[in-house]
């Protein structure tokens, strides 16, 4: 069964080489060389080099220039366009003007600086607090229900007395209910701060 295995193989291109032309290989003869030149002395090389290389530079010469060139027009072109804006500064003021504010600046030396410091942040200054005789630490120094600017400017109580008319009800107790918390009666409107 095996006994074909050991055979060549059948070449099935063997009747197309014998039908195709025949050529002939290249033979392998060198080209004939080149007639050697006489060297050349040392007179015509350097004559033959500043021939090809044209003297002087003169490109780069004209690059130089032309990068100054740009350089120089972005430099002025950035300075003019930074130089035309003009400034914002106010017009000064009329004599009228600079005579009224002199005036307002003298009254204002003449009266004596405020203190605007409010410790318990209940609208009473500490100045204030100090000149009522109420704590600058707490808005309700008599703790009736009442802060201590309404108690002077709104209901005219006594900010350091917790029942003011003494009727045994608390002041802010009285005013909640629409009482009069400095004497007898209700109410019929809240005092305003104007009145």
């Amino acid at each position: 069964m095996f006994d074909d295995v050991k055979k060549d193989p059948e070449d099935m291109f063997e009747a197309t080489d014998k039908v195709a032309p025949q050529v002939t290989p290249p033979t392998d003869v060198p080209p004939a060389p080149a007639p050697e030149a006489p060297p050349p002395n040392v007179q015509e090389r350097i004559s033959s080099v500043s021939e090809r290389r044209g003297g002087f530079p003169w490109k780069v010469i004209v690059l130089v220039i032309g990068i100054l060139a740009v350089i120089g027009a972005a430099f002025f072109l950035s300075m003019r366009i930074l130089g035309s804006r003009t400034p914002v500064t106010p017009e000064p003021p009329g004599q009228e003007e600079v005579e009224e504010e002199e005036k307002v600046e003298e009254e204002e030396e003449e009266e004596e600086p405020l203190s605007r410091k409010d410790t318990d942040k209940d609208g009473l200054t500490d100045e204030e607090e100090a000149e009522f005789g109420t704590s600058a630490r707490t808005e309700d120094t008599d703790s009736d229900g009442l802060f201590d600017p309404e108690e002077i400017r709104t209901w005219e109580t006594d900010p350091l007395d917790s029942d003011t008319d003494g009727d045994g009800y608390l002041d802010g107790e009285e005013v909640d209910a629409g009482y009069n918390p400095n004497g007898e009666g209700v109410l019929r409107e809240a005092p305003n701060s104007s009145s």
